[in-house]
């Protein structure tokens, strides 16, 4: 037999002679993509397939033959053809291979064996086309292109699960797996909220189910911003002119509104700080006479204010001291206003995806925060060396946050939910009544090896 595009549509061969090796075959092949012919039309004895059960066990070879008999059209033609023909417990001399003797069902399953075992030596001289170092991808690439119900690619993963693992196509059985699962991703749960955003949400990445390359779809989603009641930088607007060496201006913020439950008697603000206050503290940075930057040694606590059933920042002044010499030509005051610090507080699905193992969800990764740059300029500048290093740590802690979004993503049930132990039994005593084979060679399609 051959698993290869298959010649022309021809007379089947006759038979074959007394002795020699021979598969019965089906008489047309003009529907399927396989051909039966005699062993001995294609030069290949039983000692020449030694070389293929290297790669491709006698295990591998039996359940891809279980896997034609229930999905090929031809393939399972004739074996109803031999099945009637075992029913009518008539055999020729010359077929029964001297078991003429054997009654009832010895004799049928006997028959069936030998018919049985003639098809597992054609699925291998097949298989000689698919040797070598690509050969098992190849040979996967052919039955899932031809094969495409969610029950044939399930059945299709579990045979080249059978492949010694260092030449099992796992790209393509992962795929195969995801195509017959047809998951998508349900919901993304935020397990731990991450601080020290700006405004503008990240980017989330979920991972491509396995099934991308055949099909399936990435899902995506998009982060849902809350402010924390704190600043996350001073943003300069004007660095004024006209401040003299060694001038650092003083730095002023409004601090926080009152907590919800001192103005309204209780309540609290919505998912706001749960009363507590503290004001915001910064620095300026100078250089040449003028504001280099602002620089945040505290954020500040209860920067919020109710808007609808949330809450947004509250409004906050930022106060830069005017040059000493006011009155002197070109001088300016300087200008900053504050930008708020978010957090993601939920992530919501913008297209479940399709194509994912129903096992396996898929990772869900966020951007990190924007950094926020460190100020430039010696500890006097600043006003210290105990003040500057407060602006360090208040820098590496926006910079890098210790609260880091974790998600846990799920996903639908299987579109096809693999049968269950009852009914994998039923299919098994299905399959023995149908296709009576000894034991030692019989493996369920529907078994996960």
């Amino acid at each position: 037999a051959s698993l290869a595009t298959p010649p022309p549509p021809r007379a089947p061969p006759p038979p074959p002679p007394a002795g020699g090796p021979s598969l019965v075959a089906p008489a047309t092949a003009a529907d399927s993509s396989l051909v039966y012919r005699p062993l001995s039309s294609v030069d290949v004895g039983r000692g020449a397939l030694a070389r293929t059960e290297q790669q491709y066990s006698t295990t591998f070879a039996a359940y891809l033959s279980r896997f034609l008999l229930n999905n090929e059209p031809t393939t399972r033609r004739w074996w109803q053809t031999q099945v009637s023909e075992a029913e009518s417990f008539t055999m020729d001399d010359e077929a029964s291979d001297g078991i003429v003797g054997l009654l009832g069902e010895q004799r049928r399953d006997a028959f069936l064996a030998s018919k049985f075992s003639s098809l597992v030596t054609s699925v291998e001289v097949g298989l000689e086309g698919y040797y070598g170092e690509k050969g098992a991808g190849r040979l996967g690439e052919a039955l899932a292109n031809k094969y495409s119900s969610a029950g044939q690619k399930r059945l299709l993963a579990h045979l080249l699960c059978l492949i010694e693992r260092e030449q099992q196509p796992t790209r393509l059985i992962g795929s195969l797996i995801g195509e017959a699962d047809a998951s998508r991703l349900a919901s993304v749960q935020l397990e731990t909220a991450a601080t020290g955003y700006s405004a503008t949400p990240p980017s989330v990445t979920v991972g491509p189910p396995p099934s991308l390359d055949r099909g399936g779809r990435t899902a995506k989603a998009r982060a849902l911003m809350r402010p924390t009641g704190r600043w996350r930088e001073v943003r300069l607007l004007d660095g004024g002119a006209g401040y003299a060496d060694g001038e650092v201006p003083e730095v002023a913020i409004d601090g926080p509104p009152l907590p919800a439950a001192a103005e309204e008697g209780g309540g609290g603000l919505a998912d706001g700080d749960g009363g507590r206050t503290a004001p915001a503290r910064a620095v300026a940075v100078m250089r040449n006479g003028s504001v280099a930057r602002v620089q945040l040694v505290a954020g500040g606590e209860g920067y919020l204010a109710r808007q609808g059933n949330g809450s947004a920042p509250s409004a906050a002044r930022v106060r830069i001291a005017p040059p000493a010499s006011a009155l002197a030509g070109g001088a300016r005051q300087a200008r900053a206003d504050l930008l708020a610090e978010y957090k993601i507080a939920a992530v919501e699905l913008t297209d479940p995806g399709a194509g994912y193992n129903a096992d396996e969800p898929p990772a869900v990764t966020v951007a990190p925060p924007p950094a926020v740059s460190a100020a430039v300029a010696s500890p006097g500048g600043l006003g210290g060396s105990a003040l500057a290093a407060s602006v360090a740590n208040y820098t590496r802690l926006v910079a890098d946050p210790a609260s880091r979004a974790r998600f846990r993503a799920s996903l639908t049930p299987r579109a096809a939910p693999p049968p269950n132990a009852s009914e994998l039994s039923e299919l098994s005593r299905s399959l023995e009544a149908a296709a009576r084979t000894p034991s030692n060679v019989y493996l369920g399609p529907a078994t996960p090896p």
